[in-house]
């Protein structure tokens, strides 16, 4: 929207000089231009707490001519500014544009090479298989719908021998889709939507939250940054705060620390407690990076690092490991009176400290199931632990034992290993609508709730008699084959289901019931408890399956929370229907009996700050996952203030266009080998080390 000179002087670059320095104006793509404001140092001191967006406004303000320029123009959301700089760095690795029409000299390629193959009379496997794909791209070229993945797909394909020369023009053009013109402009417009969708779903759901008169905790955040900039909120502070104590300092987001370093210039003293070992929490904000920013200037601004030497919780042999491995890994980052630690508890007397186990196997079922078994030779061995309320010394339980792993599903896989090895473990996994003992009691609301749901019937009869299907079945037809109503089956008459025929009794109260109570009342009246405690198989499974029906119950509690909150109406049908989605998203999780003696399944991750007496890590071998491609947060640390943490911060995404190609791609190897690549590598092999140290 800002006005450009005409004709052939439209895209010049254009200087404007006010009273305390000058700007540039800079014609982009896309109807967009670049403004920037250069000004002598002293007028810099003049911003005070003014953000740059303002600073810079209000510069403009003082050079009309600028000004008239710029007054049907719109100042681009910031998150959108994001995706035309994660374009432009991307781009960066790419070769220029080509002015050639790469569709129509690859189209002319495959076309030529389609009648050399067919005219030469190659009937190769191998050839074939070339053949029809390519016959597929060709019919994508001429509707304009061929895909970047398939430029890749051509530079690595190729007939047999017979006929290679006729494919090798094709993969000389398709190994210039770098080059390629609109591949770079679906790049910029690839970044440049995401980021405007991102920014209006932001404001969308900012605008939805007001008009309900509703906040979430980061508009807590936002709201109280913005108050402490109020005289009236901080001098009653001032007066009232003498002490500021922040606990796991290295887990603070980026907008907490802001908070807390506006929260210390009120407060008569300030302390941080942290651990930069243990940041680990990048996903939730948390930035280790920053942290050390934060050190570095407390030191030079005359504060005090005081660190705790002392180590209480560990075994001694278990610290003096952690000192010869972390020292050196913490090297680049820390000095080594940040990292080793003394011990001071007592040591248990021919104990081994660290073991190795070696999990053999000749697959990943195999492998884990030597786990198993290394479990229950450690349970059988008589290795002593103290216990933690006593002080005492005393064998081994599977509830002094955590497991770990890198990620969710290999947790969820060890834990199906483990149970089915009769090792008791302690897991919260989805899947709570699916389990036997909440299908039964699910069947006896649903024919509480519906005399017609004659399928709830028989699941009723199935899992209350664990009576198979043939059972039954031919039962049932021949009751409907005397002309009897499909609904009334084993609900009345001298062959009535106990259960079936109690539900049936109840069903009037329904009306009169909210869900939660409706779902007690089937679940009492058809003695699902004692049902599914009787089919055995261990006292540990009977608790399991007791507690299943007590999330079940709860599960159906959120239902009318929710209803509440949004003020709506709630009903047994509504709650089956809420139930449902919560399935199919993964979010009906089973329970988790607390008291259990079982063993602990974790991700690394999730164990942090916890401990137990013996802790096996696994996926220890595998290699560490790159972010660079992810979603990042980019920040200048050269220019960190104190005085406004939150500039020179932007978001990254650089998207990859070619399918579930990775290799034999040369942009991937350029931006591998970046220094961005570096600094990313860097991060994550750190990110690993203090999970960890952790």
């Amino acid at each position: 929207g800002a006005r450009r000179h005409t004709g052939d002087a439209e895209g010049n670059i254009t200087i404007f000089w006010f009273e305390h320095g000058w700007f540039w104006f800079i014609p982009m793509l896309n109807d967009q231009t670049s403004i920037g404001m250069v000004t002598w140092p002293y007028f810099m001191k003049t911003r005070g707490k003014r953000s740059l967006t303002q600073f810079l406004m209000d510069g403009i303000a003082m050079c009309p001519p600028l000004a008239d320029r710029l007054k049907d123009s719109k100042l681009i959301n910031e998150v959108e500014a994001f995706g035309k700089k994660s374009a432009d760095t991307l781009l960066a690795f790419f070769e220029a544009p080509t002015k050639v029409k790469l569709n129509d000299r690859l189209e002319s390629a495959i076309y030529a090479a389609i009648n050399g193959i067919e005219a030469n009379d190659d009937g190769t496997v191998g050839t074939g298989k070339y053949l029809q794909p390519l016959k597929d791209i060709q019919g994508k070229l001429k509707k304009q719908s061929i895909v970047w993945s398939d430029w890749v797909t051509l530079t690595k394909k190729g007939p047999t021998q017979k006929s290679l020369n006729l494919a090798l023009p094709i993969q000389e053009i398709a190994g210039r889709y770098e080059c390629h013109r609109d591949l770079q402009n679906d790049i910029r417009d690839f970044c440049k939507i995401l980021f405007l969708v991102a920014a209006k779903a932001l404001d969308g759901f900012q605008a939805l939250k007001e008009s309900g008169g509703l906040i979430d905790f980061v508009d807590q955040e936002h709201l109280l940054l913005n108050a402490l900039d109020n005289d009236s909120m901080r001098r009653p502070l001032s007066r009232e705060i003498d002490l500021l104590l922040v606990d796991e300092f290295q887990d603070t987001s980026l907008i907490q620390l802001a908070l807390f370093l506006k929260l210390a210039k009120l407060a008569q003293r300030t302390i941080f407690v942290g651990d930069i070992k243990q940041a680990v929490y990048g996903f939730r904000g948390a930035d280790p990076e920053l942290m050390h920013a934060v050190i570095r200037e407390i030191e030079t601004s005359g504060g005090r690092i005081e660190v705790l030497p002392d180590s209480w919780r560990s075994r001694p042999g278990l610290v003096r490991y952690a000192n010869e491995v972390f020292v050196p890994a913490f090297d680049s980052l820390l000095s080594e009176d940040k990292v080793i630690l003394n011990p001071k508890r007592k040591e248990i007397a021919k104990q081994t400290v660290v073991e190795t186990w070696i999990l053999e196997g000749s697959n990943k079922e195999l492998i884990d199931g030597s786990l198993s078994v290394g479990i229950a030779k450690l349970m059988e061995s008589g290795h002593v632990i103290i216990d933690k309320s006593t002080g005492e010394q005393r064998p081994v339980r599977y509830g002094d034992i955590a497991v770990l792993s890198r990620t969710n599903k290999k947790v969820t896989e060890l834990s199906d290993v483990l149970s089915s090895s009769g090792i008791p473990i302690k897991l919260a996994r989805k899947g709570l609508l699916s389990t036997p003992e909440v299908c039964l009691a699910s069947a006896c609301l649903r024919r509480l709730s519906d005399r017609s749901d004659t399928l709830a019937s028989a699941e009723i009869i199935s899992l209350s008699d664990c009576s198979t299907v043939e059972t039954w079945l031919e039962e049932r037809l021949a009751y409907l084959a005397d002309g009897n109503p499909s609904y009334s089956w084993r609900e009345t008459g001298d062959n009535s289901h106990p259960i079936l025929k109690a539900l049936g009794q109840q069903r009037d109260r329904l009306k009169y019931l909210t869900p939660v109570e409706a779902l007690s009342l089937a679940v009492n009246t058809g003695e699902v408890r004692r049902t599914v405690v009787s089919w055995g198989v261990s006292e540990l499974a009977a608790r399991q399956r007791l507690a299943n029906i007590d999330a079940f119950i709860k599960l159906a509690e959120d239902y009318e929370e929710h209803c509440r909150s949004q003020h709506l109406a709630a009903t047994v049908s509504g709650m089956q229907l809420w139930m449902t989605d919560m399935a199919a998203d993964g979010e009906d999780m089973q329970a988790v009996d607390t008291s259990a003696d079982a063993v602990h399944l974790l991700t690394h991750h999730s164990a942090k700050g916890l401990e137990w007496p013996v802790v096996i890590l696994t996926d220890l071998e595998g290699n560490v996952w790159s972010k660079l491609w992810d979603l990042s947060v980019v920040a200048d640390m050269k220019q960190f203030s104190l005085e406004d943490p939150l500039e020179n911060r932007r978001l990254r995404y650089w998207p990859k266009p070619f399918g579930k190609h990775s290799k034999g791609i040369n942009l991937f190897d350029k931006v591998g080998d970046s220094e961005v690549a570096k600094t990313v590598a860097e991060s994550d092999i750190a990110e690993h080390i203090r999970l960890l140290s952790g």
